[in-house]
This record gives structure tokens, sequence and C-alpha cells, in this order.
């Protein structure tokens, strides 16, 4: 839950409320209906009213939403807005809107329940032919040479274990340009007008990378409305969004070509990332194996500690995996399987044969 000095940071990014109430401008008529997802301060919701929207849907969870009432009374346009301090998945809305405007994005547009709200609003409440503000993000990535690295600090203490669990999951940091060792691509778009499903996948390459590499750094790049842009990322050390970096435990030195792949899985309400590095020149050179994990609800959380890469485990798949680290052998998981939920023999053990072979593929067992 963001504190009111956090919201007084959004604020100071005047770049980014610039670009929003160009774009709210640019989508709004006097007719105009608004959902505003998000509202926090309510500061979209005002600037739809000031713009010249008929009314607008102020949804929010927090208590912020009060502080929010007060700034629609201080502005003159209460009477416009309706606050429904509810999450976007739960509201009922008498009728369809003509705008749907959110940032519920962190360092990445990948937050929480952020494409999730987005889905349900739009496919619950947006008229047809309505705008959604953003309309798309492009999610960016490129190599870094430096990332902070505190482990070393004391040399007569040995920080391994915090080093390897620190390393082996994203940091929002701030990145310079001149951080970067090779041009920024794009590894995945969400389009939010056709946008199904919050888990997101994709790959980039580069050519040549010259120089020590640490991490990947990522961010995103906002097209709000018609050319109405709004970014975060290194070039842009005033935007309220961090820098998302993706670390490795070891460094890799090479010049050859460089293939990053990431998956971003929603499960639990978070964001599980889990990226790898192409084979070839481009390795680490650490190669002892140890698996870390972590439950989160009923997914379980593996990290890959020679790779950094994530793995998540449905309910089924972190019984066998943790069935598997007892020494249980296939069969006898088999058979507890079918007690547990009760269905017959042949069906568990073909479940547990394809969830071993999805494990032996990711790497995760012999």
């Amino acid at each position: 839950m963001y504190r009111l000095t956090d919201y007084g940071a959004i604020l100071r990014d005047r770049r980014r409320v610039d670009a929003y109430s160009r774009a709210l401008a640019a989508s709004v008529s006097p007719s105009a209906i608004v959902l505003d997802l998000g509202a926090g301060l309510g500061t979209f919701s005002i600037l739809a009213c000031l713009h010249g929207c008929e009314r607008v849907y102020a949804v929010e969870p927090g208590e912020v939403i009060g502080v929010a009432r007060e700034h629609a009374l201080a502005n003159g346009v209460a009477d416009r807005i309706e606050f429904l301090r509810k999450r976007a998945t739960e509201i009922e809305l008498p009728e369809r809107v003509d705008v749907i405007v959110s940032d519920l994005a962190g360092a990445l547009p990948l937050f929480e329940e952020h494409i999730p709200s987005v889905i349900h609003a739009r496919e619950h409440f947006l008229k047809p032919g309505g705008v959604l503000i953003p309309q798309r993000d492009r999610l960016m990535c490129a190599p870094v040479a430096a990332i902070p690295d505190p482990w070393n600090a004391i040399p007569a203490v040995d920080f391994t274990a915090a080093k390897t669990m620190a390393l082996s999951e994203p940091q929002a940091v701030r990145v310079a340009p001149a951080d970067l060792v090779a041009e920024p691509r794009c590894w995945a778009e969400l389009d939010y007008a056709t946008i199904a499903s919050p888990d997101v996948r994709g790959s980039v390459e580069w050519a040549t990378a010259g120089g020590e590499i640490r991490g990947f750094a990522l961010w995103f790049e906002s097209t709000l409305h018609g050319d109405i842009t709004n970014s975060s990322g290194p070039w842009f050390p005033d935007s309220v969004y961090a820098t998302m970096v993706l670390p490795l435990l070891e460094p890799l030195r090479a010049t050859d070509a460089l293939r990053l792949t990431i998956d971003a899985t929603l499960a639990g309400g978070r964001y599980i990332l889990k990226w790898r590095v192409g084979e070839g020149a481009w390795q680490t050179t650490r190669t002892e194996r140890s698996i870390l994990q972590h439950r989160i609800g009923e997914h379980l959380l593996l990290i890959d500690g020679a790779s950094g890469a994530y793995h998540v485990l449905n309910e089924t798949g972190a019984e066998v995996w943790e069935a598997l680290r007892r020494g249980d052998d296939v069969e006898t998981i088999a058979a507890a399987l079918a007690r547990h939920y009760d269905v017959d023999a042949p069906r568990a053990s073909e479940d547990v044969a394809a969830i071993v072979r999805d494990l032996r593929r990711a790497g995760l067992m012999d």
C-alpha cells in the first residue's frame, strides 16, 4: 500500500503527469464516461473532469480514496466523480464507459493484478470502440555492466548465501545509459485492446556485445494515446518508475551473440520472473548446483542457484517435487496422488510422469 509521500513522488514525475493529461484531453468529450482504475489521489479523475468529461468512476481499494474525495471537493468536481473503494475486479457499474485510464505499473507493467484488472474492465465495462489509456506497453531490455554488489564489502566474512538469494531475484535500481553494453531490445509488447493473459514470455538476441555483463536492465515504453507516449528506463532518471535489473550470479565475458529469454508468471497476486541466457560463449562460470525454494500460497517457487532462473510449480507439481526430494520413487508418488485427488492410478501415473519430464526439461533434476 502506498504512503502519501509515495504519491508525492509520483506527482513529481511531471513528464508522466503531463503525458496522461494530454492523453485524457485527446480522449474525452462532454458526454464521455471515464473509468479510473487505481485512482490514488484522484489525479486522473480530476483531470478528466477538468478536460470536460461528463462523469468518472474512480476505483481505489486503499484508504487514500478519502483524500481523493477531498481533492475532488477542493477542485469543484465532486458532483461528477463517483468513488468506489474496491478492487477493479470487484466493481459493478450501471453503464459502460468511453475511456478507461490506469497506471497500475511498478518498475514494469507486470505488477500485481494490473493486467487482470485491465482485462476485466475492458471486457465488462468498455464500450465498443472505447479508449484505453495506455493503449500498449513495450517491454524493453539491455545487458548491463554494473549492479549494486554489497556482498564483498567485508572481506573477512563470507556472505555467499545472502548473495545467492539476493542475486536470484529482480532488483529495482537506477541504471544509467553508460551502464548498458548493447542496444536495447523489445522482448514483449502488451496490447491492452487484445491481451488475454497476464503471463508474458519473450526472447531477444544481440549479434554482438562487449565487456562484462552482470545482469539485464528492464523498463517499458508506453503509448498512451495516438502519438502521446511515456517511458521509464535509463534515459529518464527522474521517472517515478525504477529500472528493474535481472542479475546474474556470475558475470559473463564474451563478444559473441547473446540470447535472453524471459518468462513472467502471475502467481498468488505477484509476478515470478524467470530468465535464462543462451548457450555458447555466454554462460556463467558457476558450476555447483543449488535449488532454493519458497512457498507462495499453493505454488512453489524454485530458484536455480546456478543460473538464477525461476520456476513456478502448481500445487500438484509442488507435491511431486517435494516427494522426489524425500527420495520417493515415481510409483509411490503416483499412488499418493491418486489417493489424495481421488483419480484412477493410470491417470495419476501419467500426470507424475509429465511433471517429471517438465522438471528434467527445466534442468531441475537429472
